[in-house]
């Protein structure tokens, strides 16, 4: 890449320059990381190997993209997965993702296009081992503001074929136990 136009003359390949009509373009060590257009703001256009990085006032690592593994990783520096998210000790929810601007709609949605691929859509898992709490993997939960209503439902499944489950469960234990792989009760 070029030397940027406007630069320090200790440093000449650390600055700006006009990329297009309407566009600018900021570089270090002759190489363009960001640019803004009169449509979009752009880090690394050129497709390198640079990591994008957000702090926040308390943690180093609120926001950052590993560019070498195409992740996102949300309060860590290195990703396992496309998009991980980790806890920074609150005692609040993980994430919070709520609708109410709509009349239908849901306020997220999973959806596995993968015709070869068996792997869940969703999944939870829970190491809790402590008895204070009943810890859930999934949960699901139907709230209506009224006794007289109708309809909704904590967790559904479907399966459309003789040899899927709709719903399954299964109760790990090795010795006496007190709880079901699938309870279900109608009140």
């Amino acid at each position: 890449a070029a030397l940027p136009f406007y630069s320090w003359a200790a440093d000449p390949d650390v600055g700006m320059y006009s990329i297009a009509a309407n566009t600018i373009g900021f570089a270090t060590n002759a190489v363009e990381r960001f640019r803004m257009s009169a449509s979009e703001a752009v880090f690394n256009d050129a497709s390198n190997n640079y990591d994008f990085r957000v702090e926040s006032d308390g943690q180093d690592d609120m926001f950052f993209v590993d560019a070498s593994t195409n992740r996102i990783g949300i309060n860590t520096v290195t990703p396992a997965n496309v998009v991980d998210f980790r806890t920074t000790g609150e005692n609040v929810w993980l994430t919070y993702w709520e609708n109410n601007n709509a009349a239908n709609g849901a306020a997220a949605q999973w959806n596995h296009t993968s015709t070869a691929n068996g792997n869940r859509v969703a999944m939870g898992v829970t190491n809790y081992n402590g008895s204070a709490f009943t810890s859930s993997a999934i949960m699901g939960l139907s709230l209506n503001n009224t006794t007289t209503g109708s309809g909704g439902v904590g967790v559904t499944g479907s399966a459309n074929n003789e040899s899927g489950n709709a719903v399954e469960g299964t109760l790990f234990f090795s010795g006496g136990y007190t709880g079901w792989a699938g309870y279900f009760n109608a009140d």
